[in-house]
């Protein structure tokens, strides 16, 4: 006889849930897509409940896309810099100055600042100030250290200008704060300018200035990527990691962006490497390492080149930035390579300004 099989009478249980959907602002330029905002009401009684991290980041806009919506991503920013206008405080700084007529000197002591962290689109909290002292001799620069994991800075610190008494009356000073991160990244947050002429400083002053914020320059956007050498077997490691804040005015039509890497010699291009092609993001992450085989005694006299591509439709690439690294540029650019020369072995991160 033929054995019967038994009957199956559990059945698994239907599991009710969220739909899937995409919801990564990225996305704003898939072909069939377009953004619209929504907002999700919770059921009665949950409005004040923990909602879980691994269900939504709280740091992020979350976006629906919708096939009848309009892409209006100036509207977006338009709303948001409104917003951030009509609560946002001015940065203050708190400081004092003093003339001394025997040592003919000018003392500046930065005390404190205050409404740092109420600055547009601020998630740093190490800060310094710069200070600058124009006369018709030339510009005296000084710096404050760095506070670091603050963002109501303390320094407590006088700087030292030397001034004539003849330049007093037309000399200017001028004051800002920065801030930066671990990845060398700075950023003016507030800037003030003082005509020495208006100061009483025959005894010491003890005053407040409010900081403007500097103005808006139109950014091509900034990089993240790591260098390292490797002696050993004469290897420059680059790795590209992600980009951020491009120029969203010359992605409007199709997003297809790579990183075209350019070894040199001096004025020779010595070779030539492509990144993968990131598709319908506006931060685009690579997280991709690119190797270059180049002895260490030509270094000295090597540089990096960096071009942000965007691929259109017939295939054709468009430059939305670049820039150097090696020991012909300057300020970021050079001290990221030296770093590098300097400690070997060792990836050194930082974020670079990309230009036209």
């Amino acid at each position: 006889m033929e054995p019967v099989q038994p009957r199956t009478w559990l059945t698994l249980p239907k599991i009710y849930g969220p739909k899937q959907m995409i919801t990564s602002p990225e996305f704003i330029n898939y072909t069939d897509y377009s953004l619209e905002m929504t907002v999700d009401r919770l059921p009665t009684g949950m409005e004040g409940a923990n909602i879980s991290t691994s269900m939504v980041d709280s740091t992020e806009d979350l976006f629906v896309i919708s096939r009848s919506a309009a892409i209006d991503t100036a509207s977006l920013s338009d709303v948001e810099s409104e917003i951030s206008e009509g609560w946002m405080e001015d940065v203050k700084l708190h400081f004092g100055m003093q003339f001394n007529h025997h040592k003919l000197e000018l003392y500046l002591t930065i005390i404190e600042a205050q409404n740092i962290n109420r600055v547009e689109g601020m998630t740093y909290s190490d800060s310094y100030v710069v200070a600058v002292l124009m006369t018709n001799l030339g510009k005296a620069k000084a710096e404050t250290s760095i506070q670091t994991n603050t963002l109501h800075p303390i320094w407590q610190q006088t700087l030292t200008f030397p001034l004539l008494e003849n330049h007093k009356q037309e000399g200017t000073l001028m004051l800002a704060i920065y801030c930066c991160d671990k990845f060398s990244r700075q950023d003016c947050v507030g800037e003030a300018q003082l005509k020495l002429s208006d100061v009483a400083m025959e005894e010491r002053t003890d005053s407040w200035i409010s900081l403007t914020a500097p103005e808006k320059v139109t950014s091509h956007g900034e990089i993240l990527l790591s260098i390292n050498y490797l002696p050993a077997a004469n290897r420059l490691v680059v790795v590209i990691v992600k980009a951020q804040h491009l120029n969203t005015d010359k992605l409007k039509d199709l997003i297809d962006l790579s990183i075209k890497l350019t070894l040199m010699h001096q004025s020779l291009k010595l070779k030539r490497k492509h990144t993968r092609h990131v598709k319908h993001k506006i931060n685009p992450v690579w997280n991709e390492m690119i190797m270059f085989e180049v002895p260490y005694e030509m270094l000295c006299k090597s540089s990096l080149e960096l071009e942000l591509l965007n691929q259109d439709c017939t295939g054709q690439n468009h430059l939305l930035g670049k820039c150097n690294l090696g020991m012909n540029c300057s300020d970021l650019e050079l001290s990221h390579w030296e770093e590098m020369l300097t400690k070997p072995r060792k990836q050194i991160a930082m974020w670079h300004k990309l230009h036209a």
